[in-house]
């Protein structure tokens, strides 16, 4: 399942034509809602990132943040069951 925000950038052709080709493989798209950002489980991910991972964090420059942040998503990707819990969110709900 490819879960889509309904942004406008990822309708093209060949977007179009990956997923004519994903029929048989099973690939589907469940498109949420636009503009509601708390049915995304990737919002979920940035909330946490922002308000547990880099909180009290304090950055020179958006240089040091970007690497700050990258080395923390790193860290996020390690836990699998916090990942679950995103799609889990009672606002989210894809379980």
């Amino acid at each position: 399942m490819i879960i889509w925000d309904g942004a406008t950038c990822h309708i093209n052709d060949e977007v179009k034509a990956f997923l004519e080709t994903q029929e048989e493989q099973q690939v589907w798209l469940e498109k949420i809602p636009s503009y509601c950002p708390e049915l995304n489980a990737s919002e979920q991910v940035w909330n946490y990132l922002k308000n547990v991972e880099l909180k009290n964090v304090c950055c020179k420059t958006a240089k040091e943040l970007k690497s700050k942040a990258i080395e923390k998503l790193e860290l996020i990707k390690e836990k699998t069951e916090l990942i679950k819990n995103f799609f889990r969110h009672p606002e989210v709900a894809f379980y």
